[in-house]
């Protein structure tokens, strides 16, 4: 009964910051005005109704879209690693989607149109998974997971390796293109549109359609590796998988936003907190716990200074640097 209520609750929420993400921004929509443009439609020549269904609503899309992959990502990394700090961002691979990305327009512009980054981040997350699976299956007795602490050193090298990729790439690039991708660099939701929303939802359904074919394997390997393959579970064939799938559905998304850091880890750490439950279970509460945090950011990046948007990736840092701190602080890492 207290998870039904507190999974009600966070839907409530939820519904009520897809409002305000529809209504708040640089031009605040009355509640009247927001349901006439709603009953207009898309295809409305009224100002009102072109900025929320071509602005706000594919920005509202995106933001959820973001916060469930992301959010789902960093469950199934913690559990395949054993680690509570497991998260894309932290692993590289949100690093390495974002260089590719970055190398795509610095190149080659705008000349692939909606696939120009996209491409990118998809090679990019691809590259940095390569360098975190030769990292660690180089170790000795072929035992990459033992400690998982050289998971966490191994992804934090990768992420310092592209992020100076990309810094060198931007500094490289003229002073237009710097300009153009600087914002995109620190995470953001602007650049939501129709044409690249399915990427985005392309990766939430390869992600939990994994996360459902894989939940018994993955519960297996939450009682430990010896449990699992008495269990007929292939570990390291599973981790690789799961690092894989994780790395391109984040690269499909940071392709679009940018890199959105902490959610992964966050989200993960509160839904365990309601108490003990299955992978199954806590699947679609990890979704819509990062698809709430994802919006509120956005919804606050948007309304916090007057005539300005802070970055979305700048706001959920400022939350998951807190989160992080209190986790120290009462031992829980």
């Amino acid at each position: 009964m207290r998870r039904l209520l507190f999974f009600t609750l966070i839907g409530t929420s939820a519904c009520a910051l897809a409002l305000a993400s529809i209504s708040l921004g640089p031009v605040h929509f009355s509640p009247h005005a927001l349901y006439a443009a709603l009953i207009a439609g898309p295809f409305s020549q009224d100002v009102t109704a072109q900025i929320i269904w071509t602005l706000r609503f594919p920005r509202l899309v995106l933001a959820i879209a973001a916060g469930i992959v992301m959010a789902r990502a960093g469950m199934a990394l913690q559990i395949v690693t054993r680690n509570g700090l497991a998260d894309p961002y932290l692993f590289g691979l949100s690093s390495g989607a974002s260089a590719g990305a970055i190398a795509m327009i610095v190149f080659f512009g705008d000349q692939f149109g909606v696939m120009t980054a996209f491409t990118g981040a998809i090679v990019g997350g691809g590259l940095a998974t390569f360098f975190l699976m030769t990292l660690l299956f180089s170790q000795l007795n072929h035992r990459p997971f033992a400690a998982p602490g050289r998971l966490i050193l191994a992804g934090v090298a990768i992420s310092f390796l592209f992020t100076t990729c990309a810094d060198l790439l931007v500094y490289a690039g003229d002073r237009n293109t710097a300009q153009s991708i600087l914002f995109w660099t620190m995470g953001s939701f602007s650049a939501a549109d129709w044409r690249t929303l399915p990427f985005a939802l392309c990766a939430i359904a390869i992600l939990s359609l994994f996360l459902k074919i894989k939940a018994l394997p993955l519960e297996a390997l939450k009682a430990g590796d010896d449990v699992a393959r008495s269990l007929g579970v292939s570990t390291s064939r599973l981790r690789v998988q799961t690092i894989l799938l994780c790395a391109l559905s984040c690269g499909a998304v940071v392709a679009i936003t940018g890199p959105i850091p902490f959610i992964g880890l966050i989200v993960p750490h509160l839904v365990r907190g309601m108490g003990r439950m299955t992978i199954t279970e806590m699947t679609p509460l990890v979704g819509l716990m990062g698809a709430g945090l994802a919006v509120a950011s956005d919804v606050t990046g948007r309304v916090v200074l007057p005539d300005q948007e802070l970055p979305v990736g700048v706001v959920i840092s400022a939350i998951g640097s807190v989160f992080l701190g209190w986790m120290v602080a009462r031992g829980r890492i």
